[in-house]
């Protein structure tokens, strides 16, 4: 056999195929599982894709070698060929479309009432009708059992009606109602559901992007709802709650309708769509609850409420937005000892490339609250933070530690870097841009009033009360209230 070891043309690298980033997605126990996928006779017959595989297998799970190339992958199936550029492309092609079929294969064992679902209509179709009431009862026996009751659930209990009704119209001596009236309920039921959530999707994303949606029959399945019993299935109540919370955000009674039913039947769909409800609420709880103290109690015990739910979780991640938030939301409600400890069970539950930034800037953060303002400096210099966010909350804080400490002279210093460092922004939206700059110059302003100009400090200070896009307001606003 041909050495592997080879001189490598960046064209032959592997890792940016599809194919690669495919296999690095999947769990060592779902590896071995397509090993034994590609291998079988009844899914592949050609020996040159097991060998292909086998090849590839070997840089599991990462997948980053340099060894990981398509001339190397060549050799390994054709030790005694010249390499073909075309000949690895069709193969790793045709690897690719196996392993497609495993993903499908594998999603499609997870549904075990769609397999029933299937079987019921192949005994109906090859007129096997004596095997299909054992079906009926074995996939209804599994339906009781479902987790989620939410569109899907629905949806697949009308596909067993359908066959359901099928079956008895083939005993149809023109008496009965051969199902039809529950077809009717369950697809009912299902399209309800998915046309809530999704006006629901869609108000939520209009609230962060400038777009206009066409939202096809909402005000008639709305009016529809106010007197239909259907208000009543759990799952439908709560996405009419969050759509009309949507679009009446500063109505308290609505906003406590839905936080009831969350937490009688936020476990009844899948978390990800709980998740999108709590973030409707978050969102409201500003316009409801007018006191900030009781805001921040409000969305702190939300954030507690999820975190014990599971619902914060992407892909088993902390996401460092959320986990920030958390952080900074106790600390203003002075839970220090709270912050410590969540900081601390939480920061490795984050993605491994943010832990030390977090960790670092929440500690940070929780040590500014007390006044601690060496470790502040002492914990602000010790990373360079990669998120531009979190990097531009560094900045922030650093400025308003040296303001804290009179180090003014290094104040003056850090403003101007600040400066120069927001305007070579490209990546940030300009709101964010505008709300950092503003920021800069109240602060610059700050510095530039005298104790004794007191009519000036309170006009000053109406202005940043008025003024949008300013990050740290409430500092700024304290600041000022201390000159007075």
């Amino acid at each position: 056999m041909i050495s592997l070891n080879l001189p490598i043309s960046n064209k032959l690298f592997m890792q940016q195929r599809k194919i690669i980033q495919v296999l690095r997605s999947f769990s060592n126990k779902e590896l071995k599982s397509l090993e034994k996928f590609v291998a079988s006779p009844y899914f592949n017959e050609n020996q040159h894709i097991i060998s292909l595989f086998d090849f590839l297998k070997k840089y599991a799970p990462k997948f980053s070698s340099t060894q990981l190339t398509t001339e190397n992958a060549f050799f390994y199936v054709y030790p005694r060929e010249v390499y073909k550029e075309q000949t690895i492309t069709k193969l790793l092609s045709k690897l690719y479309k196996i392993i497609e079929a495993f993903i499908a294969h594998e999603m499609y064992e997870k549904q075990a009432v769609v397999q029933k679902i299937n079987i019921m209509d192949y005994h109906n179709n090859r007129l096997l009708f004596k095997f299909f009431p054992s079906q009926l009862k074995d996939a209804l026996k599994l339906q009781s059992k479902v987790k989620y009751q939410d569109n899907t659930y629905f949806y697949n209990q009308y596909q067993i009606e359908v066959q359901n009704s099928f079956f008895q119209s083939t005993h149809d001596e023109r008496v009965a109602d051969v199902n039809f009236q529950n077809n009717n309920h369950y697809l009912d039921i299902h399209f309800l559901i998915s046309k809530l959530m999704l006006f629901g999707l869609m108000l939520n994303r209009q609230r962060s992007v400038n777009i206009e949606y066409d939202f096809t029959m909402m005000e008639e399945l709305l009016q529809f709802l106010e007197t239909s019993p259907y208000q009543e299935i759990p799952v439908i109540a709560l996405w009419h709650k969050g759509l009309l919370l949507l679009r009446n955000p500063k109505d308290e009674k609505i906003y406590q309708d839905l936080k009831d039913l969350l937490e009688k039947y936020g476990n009844l769909q899948r978390l990800e769509e709980t998740r999108v409800l709590y973030t409707i609420l978050e969102n409201a709880s500003k316009e409801v609850i007018k006191s900030p103290k009781e805001y921040y109690e409000e969305l702190f015990q939300l954030y507690v409420k999820q975190l014990k739910m599971g619902l914060l979780y992407t892909d088993g991640y902390l996401l460092p937005a959320i986990f920030k938030n958390i952080s900074t939301i106790a600390l203003r409600l002075e839970k220090y000892d709270w912050t410590a400890n969540f900081i601390e069970e939480n920061y490795q539950k984050l993605l491994p490339e943010a832990q030390t930034d977090l960790y670092n800037y929440c500690r940070a953060d929780m040590f500014f609250y007390q006044e601690n303002y060496d470790e502040v400096l002492d914990l602000l210099q010790q990373v360079e933070y990669r998120d531009i966010y979190t990097k531009l909350g560094v900045k922030r804080m650093l400025l308003k530690a040296y303001y804290e400490i009179d180090e003014f002279d290094l104040l003056e210093s850090a403003i101007n870097a600040f400066r120069v460092f927001i305007h070579r922004q490209k990546d940030i939206a300009d709101s964010h841009k505008k709300s950092h700059q503003n920021f800069i110059n109240v602060l610059g302003r700050i510095l530039r009033l005298l104790p004794n100009e007191k009519d000036k400090i309170e006009k000053f200070l109406e202005e940043v009360q008025t003024t949008a896009d300013l990050s740290e307001r409430d500092w700024l606003l304290e600041k000022l209230q201390q000159m007075i």
